[in-house]
């Protein structure tokens, strides 16, 4: 499981897999109670698969309640062929435990090459989706948590030496509030 505590940020940590992405993970988890950082991720995954992530055909949303009505949902779209060819995404928003069982079917029997996205929000390290999916080999995991304040300083600490600025140490807590008044 990638998390935004690993020594690189999240997004060069997704950004370097983009090969399996594309070509070998039938799917992705990612969680967190950090819900902007999960949103954008999802989005940045998608458009590592196909061109338009606006695109209806290329990217079918789909959310528990509709597999609580169609238990086969996701297998039956994920095994359809898309309207104009290519690759699809397949992106289960606001996903729960409760939708552990059409994963696993799905996982189990796809028969083509599209792409399974599970958005969801804090799962908790026993919950049953987040133990099968950080289990299974070929389903990347990603953990969005919130940023510490030392995160957010250590961040803005490397960006700026990565421009050859030099921050002096009464700024930073300056700076770090200051984003982190940005980001509510």
């Amino acid at each position: 499981t990638l998390s935004l505590h690993d020594a690189l940020p999240i997004s060069y940590q997704v950004s370097s897999l983009v090969p399996q992405i594309q070509n070998g993970f039938k799917g992705a988890l990612i969680f967190g109670p950090d819900f902007g950082v999960v949103q954008e991720l999802s989005e940045k995954i998608v458009s590592f698969i196909v061109p338009d992530i606006t695109d209806s055909f290329s990217v079918i949303k789909i959310t528990p309640q509709k597999i609580k009505e169609i238990p086969s949902i996701l297998l039956d779209e994920g095994n359809g062929s898309g309207l104009f060819g290519g690759r699809k995404v397949l992106w289960l928003k606001n996903a729960d435990n409760g939708v552990l069982d059409a994963v696993e079917n799905y996982l189990e029997h796809i028969q083509n090459n599209t792409f399974l996205l599970i958005s969801a929000d804090n799962l908790t390290k026993n919950s049953p989706l987040r133990v099968f999916c950080e289990s299974h080999p070929q389903v990347l995991c990603v953990a969005c948590y919130a940023d510490t304040e030392r995160d957010v300083a250590e961040y803005i600490r490397e960006t700026l030496a990565g421009q050859g600025i030099r921050i002096s140490n009464p700024a930073m807590p300056m700076l770090v509030e200051r984003d982190r008044k940005s980001v509510v």
